[in-house]
């Protein structure tokens, strides 16, 4: 990947996909760490690469109307060349126990909020003509579906629409993509990987078995590289064959 003219904005990068994101971004650029967790995030910048500085960036985007402002701040200490949104949840519910504020707390943090940071970036008053990439992390279970996870599955859809609004109003100058993952191995998904038998339906379903952090950090640099220069409004599937392997359940 080449080095970035700016700082790459990773969200959610406390821990997970987020943290290898920035861990394998810190090779050739300089970061800005978002999430809410500041000790977490100053853990995560001390693992980056010397050569290129993390900054974090203590913010809860559930907090809509202060972005503009808190944007508007981090791009005065330097300009924000790409955004990569990892900050996620997941919170699984049967139907009848779903509320609309429910639903709208997932469609915040990964749809609202990614859309106003790209909007606030791509401002030339707030960040100048800096931003030149967006890559959003979906999942395998916005084009399909699982059971109890109706706002999850609500959330991570409208993010796929938005990957591709966002690809026809940003271009030419900045690309938008989105990489969708299946069930990889963090701590957001580790209280159900700890159970034996969730794990072992989990390897079975998964031709090329349970994901890393890491795999979904090397999808998100080549779609910030030169080599994905001619790719917009995408959504890149990695998820070990799952998707091509069983009836999804």
């Amino acid at each position: 990947m080449a080095q970035a003219a700016g700082s790459i904005l990773v969200t959610g990068a406390s821990s997970g996909i987020g943290a290898a994101v920035a861990l394998r971004l810190s090779e050739s650029s300089p970061l800005v760490l978002g999430g809410r967790d500041l000790p977490r995030l100053e853990r995560t910048a001390a693992q980056c690469r010397r050569s290129h500085p993390a900054r974090s960036w203590a913010y809860d985007l559930q907090d809509l109307a202060g972005l503009p402002e808190a944007v508007a701040a981090l791009a005065r200490e330097g300009p924000i060349s790409a955004f990569v949104h990892c900050a996620g949840s997941v919170n699984p519910l049967p139907l009848r126990n779903v509320t609309p504020d429910q639903l709208l707390e997932p469609l915040t943090l990964h749809v609202l909020a990614a859309a106003e940071i790209a909007r606030l970036l791509s401002l030339k008053r707030i960040n100048g003509s800096s931003l030149t990439s967006i890559v959003l992390i979906g999942s395998i279970w916005g084009p399909f579906a699982a059971k109890g996870h109706t706002a999850y599955v609500v959330s991570k859809a409208a993010l796929e629409g938005l990957t591709r609004g966002l690809a026809v109003d940003l271009a030419p100058r900045v690309t938008v993509n989105a990489v969708l993952p299946g069930a990889v191995d963090t701590p957001m998904a580790g209280r159900a990987l700890e159970d034996p038998q969730v794990r072992t339906r989990l390897e079975t379903d998964y031709p090329l078995g349970i994901g890393t952090p890491e795999a979904i950090a090397g999808a998100v640099a080549f779609l910030l590289s030169r080599d994905a220069g001619w790719i917009t409004g995408q959504s890149l599937t990695v998820d070990g064959g799952r998707t091509i392997h069983l009836p999804l359940k």
